[in-house]
């Protein structure tokens, strides 16, 4: 049987890239100014009202799964290019002069 955690872990970074994590917790205010996201466009994607969005203890919880969820998509970006093939695209090679 697999190792469902290690499946489940597998493609999440080790290193915190982007610096969204501070003593362990989310920087939730500095996840959405990276974002550059509207308070509007927000709350369209997480399904929290617009009037609930906020990034201190009283925040939805909705709206803080869903703010892990793009980062951990965003910090895993530079461990995939990191461990990809140093190759031109396509095949394509370096022209000779």
């Amino acid at each position: 049987m697999v190792n469902l955690n290690r499946a489940i872990f597998s493609n999440v970074s080790e290193k915190d890239h982007l610096e969204f994590f501070g003593n362990d917790r989310p920087q939730y205010g500095r996840i959405a100014n990276f974002l550059k996201f509207k308070r509007k466009e927000i709350s369209a994607a997480t399904e929290v009202r617009l009037r609930s969005i906020r990034y201190d203890e009283y925040m939805p919880g909705k709206l803080g799964k869903r703010l892990i969820e793009w980062v951990t998509f965003l910090t895993s970006w530079p461990d995939i290019f990191r461990a990809m093939p140093r190759e031109r695209p396509c095949g394509l090679s370096r022209r000779a002069d």
